[in-house]
């Protein structure tokens, strides 16, 4: 996850997180800072940043392609 630069703040790369499908649709999987591994709804997590204090400005997406 990317954010805005700020000056107390200089690290602007937040997070990493896997984006995995599931039956019932796309989940988050990441871990904060001194919790668990824990799995939330793609929607959903991506709704809770849309008014955070420390604006995302966007996302490094990776894929994992299997072999021939």
């Amino acid at each position: 996850m990317i954010r805005e630069a700020r000056d107390d703040k200089p690290i602007v790369v937040t997070h990493q997180l896997l984006i995995l499908q599931r039956p019932g649709g796309p989940i988050i999987r990441h871990a904060a800072f001194g919790k668990q591994v824990m799995d939330v709804g793609l929607l959903e997590y991506f709704a809770r940043l849309k008014d955070a204090k420390w604006r995302v400005l966007g996302l490094n997406l990776n894929g994992i392609r299997q072999r021939p």
